[in-house]
C-alpha cells in the first residue's frame, strides 16, 4: 500500500473538519476505522473516501443521533431508508418532549396534575403468580416485558398450569433517563407451578386499587408520566398511600390491538382486603 495515495491522521483532521478526540471515539466506536494502520510504527492511515464518511457522521451527529444510530446507518444496506426511519424517531420524540414541557408548564404554574386523565376505582382477586425480576434500563422495558410474559407464559405450559388472560408489571424502582429501575413482570396463573432460576413464584392477595384506563397509543412517555402524576395527585387528595407497587395491567392483545383502542390500565393497590375462605 503506497502511503503517498493515504492521508496521516494529522491531513485527514485537516480535510475533514474533525478534531482529533473525535476520531479516536469514532475509531473506538468503529465508525471511522483507518484504512491501514502500520504493523511496525502503529501509524494510521486514511482514505479520501472516507472523508465522505467523515461528513456523515458530523451531520448526524450535529442532528444529536447517537452513535448507536450512526452505526445503524452506516452499515445499512438501504442508508436512505434508514435515515427515514431514524427521522421518524426523532420527531417523535420531539412531539414527546412538547407535551411533557406543557405538562411542565402546568406543575410550575401550580396547576397539578393533567386531571383529564379519569381515575376510578375496583377491586383486583387474589391471585397466584409467575415473576421474573430484572434490572432495566428506560429504553430495554419493552422487550423485556414482551419476553418475560413469553418465558413465563411458556413455563406454565410446559409443567401444566394454566396462565390467566391478563399480565402486570410491577415498577418497584421506575427506570429514568438517568439510571435503570427494577421491573417484575407478572402471570398470574391456576393449578401447581414450580419456580425456577429465573421464574419465581408468589402469592398476591385481593386489594382495591385506582386504576387509569389508556389506549395503546398512550404507551409512550410523556402520557405515562402524566398518567402517573394524575393517580399520585388524586390518592393524596383522597388520603390513599400505595399498599403494593404501583403496575400497568395489560388485558388487550397487544399485537392486534389498534393504537386507539384500550389495552391496558395504570394501576395503583391502596388496600389490601381480607381473604374470603
Amino acid at each position: 500500500m503506497n502511503p503517498q495515495t493515504l492521508l496521516s491522521p494529522s491531513q485527514f483532521i485537516q480535510m475533514s473538519g474533525l478534531s482529533r478526540k473525535a476520531l479516536r471515539i469514532y475509531e473506538e466506536n468503529g465508525l471511522l476505522l483507518p484504512l491501514h494502520i502500520d504493523p511496525q510504527s502503529r501509524y494510521r492511515w486514511y482514505g479520501r473516501d472516507q472523508l465522505h464518511t467523515a461528513r456523515v457522521i458530523q451531520v448526524m451527529r450535529a442532528i444529536d443521533l447517537p452513535i448507536s444510530a450512526i452505526q445503524g446507518l452506516l452499515n445499512s444496506p438501504d442508508p436512505l431508508l434508514e435515515l427515514q426511519n431514524l427521522w421518524r424517531g426523532v420527531q417523535q420524540q420531539h412531539q414527546q418532549a412538547h407535551l411533557l414541557v406543557d405538562h411542565l408548564t402546568d406543575l410550575l404554574s401550580g396547576k397539578g396534575a393533567n386531571m383529564s386523565f379519569q381515575v376510578q376505582e375496583r377491586a383486583f382477586p387474589a391471585a397466584f403468580v409467575a415473576t421474573i425480576t430484572g434490572k432495566v434500563a428506560q429504553h430495554e422495558g419493552p422487550s423485556f416485558i414482551g419476553g418475560s410474559i413469553q418465558k413465563i407464559r411458556a413455563h406454565l405450559e410446559k409443567v401444566g398450569a394454566e396462565a390467566l388472560e391478563i399480565d402486570w408489571t410491577i415498577c418497584h424502582e421506575g427506570p429514568t433517563r438517568d439510571a435503570p429501575g427494577i421491573m417484575e413482570v407478572c402471570v398470574p396463573y391456576t393449578g401447581q407451578a414450580v419456580p425456577t432460576t429465573e421464574i419465581s413464584l408468589k402469592h398476591e392477595p385481593a386489594h382495591r386499587a385506582a386504576f387509569i384506563r389508556l389506549r395503546k397509543e398512550q404507551a409512550r412517555p410523556s402520557d405515562l408520566m402524566q398518567a402517573h402524576h394524575a393517580a399520585q395527585q388524586w390518592l393524596q387528595e383522597h388520603g390513599h398511600t400505595l399498599v403494593m407497587g404501583s403496575r400497568e395491567v395489560y388485558f388487550a392483545d397487544w399485537a392486534n390491538t389498534q393504537d386507539h383502542e384500550d389495552a391496558f390500565d395504570l394501576a395503583f393497590p391502596f388496600e389490601v382486603l381480607p381473604e374470603h375462605p
